[in-house]
């Protein structure tokens, strides 16, 4: 079933890029932080969207084509789309299906791939594995103190993964393996990206008007993970990386 925005009290804009600066400030916005120097200040977009029952669906699984949602989102869409294009680049999505155009966009860039017999199967719950390779692409953070996972060495992703988690996009489990076929629950896809890209806040820090839903209670670990993901949002903090965000509007 295709992820709808929810549209009540907050307009969610397609806009969330990754390998650009999230402030992008009017001149207001740049006039409050220049008198108040401490303060950084920015613009989150949503990258999740609900559903039309208004659910999120914090513990279901991630499938592959709401994946290339996700990134297609944080990405902007990709240059190499055309409007009018139409060809078919996966045998098993076609141009009426809901993630044709996410699908396609990520395909042409070179950020996603499907399988020897030409489909896609964008129903399946993607992998770590998969997420890693998808998400090994993008920014440009680097930290060579990441290990190998000693699960992954004659994996095929083994070194989209080292990549990726190098880059900040995934980490390992307690045990130190990395367990690259098991899936990804949506929440856990929310938070490695909202690890990756600095976006964190607490519920001190969201505004009054935001989107709730029904099956995101705010006692569960994840509340404020899905909150952040799924609404867009102007912020402050006090430092310019791993501080906490408040929520102008």
């Amino acid at each position: 079933m295709k992820e709808i925005p929810n549209f009540r009290g907050l307009l969610v804009i397609l806009l969330a890029a990754v390998l650009v600066p999230f402030a992008a400030l009017t001149a207001k916005e740049t006039s409050y932080a220049a008198e108040q120097p401490d303060r950084i200040t920015g613009i989150h977009r949503a990258y999740i969207y609900g559903y039309p029952d208004g659910t999120v669906k914090p513990l279901g699984v991630l499938t592959r084509e709401e994946a290339a949602a996700i990134f297609s989102r944080l990405l902007e869409g990709c240059d190499k789309w055309a409007a009018e294009q139409k060809e078919r680049k996966f045998s098993d999505v076609s141009p009426d299906r809901w993630s044709y155009r996410e699908i396609s966009e990520l395909a042409d860039a070179g950020f996603l791939q499907g399988y020897p017999d030409g489909s896609f199967r964008p129903e399946n719950p993607i992998t770590r594995a998969e997420f890693a390779n998808i998400a090994s692409k993008l920014s440009t953070k680097f930290d060579l103190d990441v290990p190998s996972f000693p699960d992954t060495p004659n994996h095929w992703g083994a070194d989209p993964i080292r990549t990726a988690a190098c880059r900040g996009w995934i980490r390992s489990f307690g045990d130190g393996s990395f367990r690259p076929e098991e899936h990804l629950l949506r929440c856990e896809g929310m938070m490695l990206i909202n690890d990756a890209l600095d976006r964190r806040v607490n519920g001190e820090g969201l505004t009054h008007k935001v989107i709730r839903w029904i099956d995101n209670p705010a006692h569960e670990w994840y509340y404020e993970i899905v909150q952040e993901a799924s609404n867009s949002h102007k912020y402050e903090r006090m430092d310019k990386t791993k501080s906490t965000e408040r929520w102008i509007e």
